[in-house]
């Protein structure tokens, strides 16, 4: 009986120090931390863009959000914005380059790439607005396709005029990042 009652101990100290491993490994190496660097400082061409991204992060950190972007970063875990010219007519994209495994893909790291042949030609505040958007989906996000433009998120919203976050974009977000992370 004292064998079993020692393995049953055994077994539950293991498990319990094991979770509490895990637990750590997904808080310390970027499955569930708050802050994410972003590398900006040579990813740009013009000031024009690193503004419109800066403005728009800032948007999104001004939220009630749990989660923020600074500037900086560094291998592995890094996330990378670019402006360039690209092929193709979109205006923006974002690409994971890393994630947690339960379908909700909330990054530990990406890229965002800002289309400057769809771009140049559009007013700062679209630059913003399309920046602003590729931000939301590092926030497990998804475009959204429904009649109703009043998410950052939306395939309709006017990008000239909406540029920051709306409230169903900071709740969506706020859930993605509490609730489910718990």
């Amino acid at each position: 009986m004292k064998r079993i009652i020692s393995l049953v101990v055994f077994l539950l100290v293991f498990t319990l120090s094991s979770i509490a491993l895990a637990d750590d490994y997904f808080t310390t190496n970027g499955y569930y931390q708050a802050n994410i660097y972003v590398h900006t400082a040579t990813t740009f061409d013009t000031a024009e863009y690193y503004d419109a991204f800066t403005r728009a992060r800032n948007d999104w950190n001004s939220t009630s959000v749990p989660r923020k972007f600074y500037d900086g970063g560094g291998a592995p875990y890094s996330s990378v914005v670019y402006a360039r010219f690209y092929e193709g007519t979109w205006s923006g994209m974002y690409s994971l380059k890393s994630y947690n495994n339960n379908n909700w893909h909330r990054a530990t790291s990406f890229h965002i790439y800002l289309n400057r042949r769809s771009l140049d030609n559009r007013s700062f505040n679209f630059k913003r607005g399309v920046a602003a958007h590729e931000i939301g989906h590092a926030y497990a996000l998804a475009d959204h396709w429904d009649s109703s433009p009043t998410s950052i998120m939306s395939r309709l919203a006017d990008l000239d005029f909406m540029v920051k976050p709306q409230d169903i974009d900071i709740s969506r977000a706020t859930y993605a990042w509490t609730f489910l992370n718990n």
